[in-house]
């Protein structure tokens, strides 16, 4: 599962212990590796279930990154990094 969050109108994901702006590539891979179809494939007289990577163009990605939520961007859909980090400080740094 990806970590996403909005900081300043963009988003950014946590990777690894670091924030990272979320581009083109690294929004494909997540996708590629977050998000799969089920397909079922006949083989002889036996069905089986497949799970492939969803790939998307790059004008799927494009509104994704850049458009607001109601068309269709990931902006004001992921948690805002802000309350994120004042909820973890008041509920999870707790001693």
């Amino acid at each position: 599962m990806a970590d996403l969050f909005e900081q300043g109108g963009a988003v950014v994901w946590l990777n690894n212990g670091a924030l990272v702006p979320l581009g083109k590539t690294n929004l494909a891979e997540i996708i590629r590796t977050n998000i799969v179809i089920k397909c079922l494939k006949e083989e002889g007289p036996i069905w089986k279930r497949e799970f492939l990577p969803l790939e998307i163009n790059d004008r799927t990605i494009a509104t994704l990154l850049r458009e607001p939520k109601e068309n269709g961007g990931l902006i004001g859909r992921v948690p805002q990094l802000q309350y994120v980090l004042a909820y973890s400080a008041q509920y999870c740094n707790a001693a």
